[in-house]
């Protein structure tokens, strides 16, 4: 199938409700506006390695949209009698790729250490262009779950040989000033949402898209933290992004390496392994280090707002 032939198909499914334009050539793909009343966006198609893409990153979150996304899904507009009707998040972003990058220049961001007792909470952004992904795609980036430990390092070692350090960041909050910060916002969201702006913030420029694993219901918590750095622009957060950009993908092995490797270095220094995770075996280690150190240095590797730091 060529672009074009996936905008005839578009077109087909959202004419009469939606006025669909000519499409305009763009680097390695087409794009095209789609517009109702006082709603106008763009729909952009490449013509990746990977196959056509379709990119629906700057539709935004209106009604429309919803009604947009839905469409594409499944091959018709929802009918007038049933215009709410609305999908699983988790079918909506499976079964379309919803903000590939491909083309143009986007930043993607993750975390790791998020459920883990131990250790500390990283999160990693990663600036792309057309260029880098091709490099990344090389590497077989994919998201860090679907990989090993020992594959996530060397993978990591790759991207950070490959690409300029202007073109990711990594933030790392240790066990002890996690817990400092926990003390004063109560809230893990927020602690996300200033990390992840952080790290974008060291690689954006105007223009840049932006895309995030989504952490948090309420969208408006990192849209807002952006404003205060006078960053204008609606980043797109959606479940399992790195499922769906490479730039997440690739953020994702830089958080997860960085926390394995603080994981590895609070090993050496309390000669200790720590388990990731939260399990039985998790507080059994746990209560193995306050054997050995006292209790009230547990704040030094672990989160201790976790309910496990009660149970050990």
């Amino acid at each position: 199938m060529k672009t074009i032939d996936k905008y005839n198909e578009i077109r087909s499914i959202l004419i009469p409700r939606f006025n669909v334009d000519t499409p305009k050539e763009i680097n390695f793909g087409i794009q095209f506006s789609v517009s109702k009343k006082q709603f106008s966006r763009v729909i952009r198609i490449y013509d990746g390695k990977k196959g056509i893409k379709v990119d629906l990153s700057q539709l935004g979150t209106s009604p429309e949209a919803e009604e947009i996304r839905i469409a594409l899904i499944e091959g018709v507009l929802p009918s007038p009698k049933n215009k709410n009707v609305s999908i699983p998040e988790e079918k909506l972003t499976s079964s379309i790729d919803l903000p590939v990058t491909n083309g143009h220049i986007v930043i993607g961001s993750d975390e790791s250490g998020k459920g883990d007792f131990f250790g500390p909470l990283v999160v990693a952004a990663v600036k792309t262009t057309p260029k880098i992904e091709s490099i990344l795609e090389g590497f077989d980036v994919r998201d860090c779950k679907q990989l090993t430990d020992d594959q996530n390092i060397s993978i990591a070692k790759q991207i950070k040989s490959s690409i300029s350090a202007d073109m990711f960041s990594v933030k790392i909050l240790e066990p002890v000033t996690y817990n400092k910060c926990y003390e004063n916002f109560q809230n893990l969201n927020i602690m996300l949402t200033v990390n992840h702006v952080s790290a974008i913030r060291d690689l954006y420029q105007k223009g840049d898209s932006i895309i995030i694993d989504k952490f948090s219901y309420h969208d408006s918590m990192v849209e807002d933290e952006l404003r205060q750095w006078n960053i204008d622009v609606k980043p797109v957060q959606i479940p399992r992004a790195e499922e769906q950009s490479i730039a997440v993908a690739a953020a994702s092995i830089l958080a997860r390496v960085a926390f394995l490797e603080a994981i590895q270095e609070m090993n050496e220094k309390y000669i200790v392994t720590f388990p990731k995770g939260a399990s039985d075996k998790v507080k059994k280690v746990g209560a193995k280090f306050i054997e050995k150190y006292g209790r009230d240095r547990l704040h030094e590797v672990a989160k201790m707002h976790f309910k496990t730091a009660s149970e050990i």
